[in-house]
């Protein structure tokens, strides 16, 4: 089983950034939880967390998924996504590279251009990942 960079052991007291990754379109409550409870989980287990990416999927990408979403370009969930960020998990980031890429970046791609900026520093990505739930449909 491939590991796409991320080492497979965090081991106790790691320095951690969390990786979430998707379309955005926009972003919403659920999205902001899924990074506070794992932010909350692994803290519990010891690591710290020292941050958390958000990272828009590519228009061309949100194209493929749905011609309804296409108001939402990538500037304009990018700004969504940094004042929601800002408001509520000031600890975490919302980054264009994968939304910058030309065509579709699969999540492999993504976890190794984060670990490979992350590893000099001894901090593991750890990428998130869920469903939505209809609970969460209410937007920021």
């Amino acid at each position: 089983m491939s590991t796409f960079g991320v080492k497979p052991a965090l081991g106790q007291g790691k320095n951690i950034v969390l990786l979430l990754t998707g379309a955005f379109a926009p972003i919403h409550r659920g999205h902001i939880e899924t990074l506070d409870i794992a932010k909350d989980h692994y803290e519990s287990e010891g690591h710290r967390v020292v941050g958390g990416i958000v990272s828009p999927s590519s228009d061309e990408y949100l194209g493929m998924k749905s011609t309804s979403l296409g108001k939402f370009t990538l500037d304009v969930r990018l700004n969504l996504c940094r004042r929601a960020l800002e408001e509520l998990a000031p600890w975490a980031r919302c980054d264009d590279w994968e939304g910058r890429q030309p065509g579709f970046v699969d999540y492999p791609e993504v976890i190794a251009h984060y670990s490979q900026e992350y590893e000099k520093f001894g901090t593991n990505v750890v990428l998130l990942f869920g469903s939505n739930h209809p609970k969460f449909s209410t937007t920021l």
